[in-house]
């Protein structure tokens, strides 16, 4: 058996058998140890009235989702209708956004690949969870 790797940092083994077998059985033993920051990882407390500012390695890690979605001035207009007053309650904002969600597009099964935008689910007034899901992160 040799190993190696390839270019995402992934080991490869490459096994060389001497003769034909009718039966091929691999057994694999993993042990995990996970760790994590204790809770919470960033400041809370600044996030309780929005708006807020993100820290600049929030940002780095937001990266590309903080581009506006096709159809994103529907959206956004739609969800400013939920911030009651600047600065205003972050958790009740959140919970009136999820609420209005609901009250905005009924829950569909859709098996097609792929997502709606925010905009799409809000004209249909319908889409599956990963539409509802998608509505409520861009709002």
């Amino acid at each position: 058996m040799t190993w190696s790797q390839d270019v995402f940092g992934n080991l490869i083994a490459t096994a060389r058998f001497g003769e034909s077998a009718a039966e091929l059985a691999i057994t694999s033993e993993l042990m995990v140890e996970a760790r994590a920051d204790p809770w919470p990882c960033s400041d809370p407390a600044r996030a309780q009235s929005f708006p807020y500012e993100h820290s600049a390695d929030e940002l780095a890690d937001l990266g590309a989702l903080r581009a506006t979605p096709e159809g994103g001035s529907t959206v956004r207009l739609w969800a400013q209708g939920f911030v009651r007053s600047r600065p205003t309650d972050t958790l009740a904002l959140l919970k009136d956004v999820n609420t209005g969600v609901r009250a905005a597009a009924a829950y569909r099964q859709r098996d097609e690949e792929g997502g709606q935008t925010g905009a799409e689910t809000l004209d249909l007034a319908s889409g599956s969870c990963r539409d509802l899901a998608a509505l409520f992160i861009e709002a």
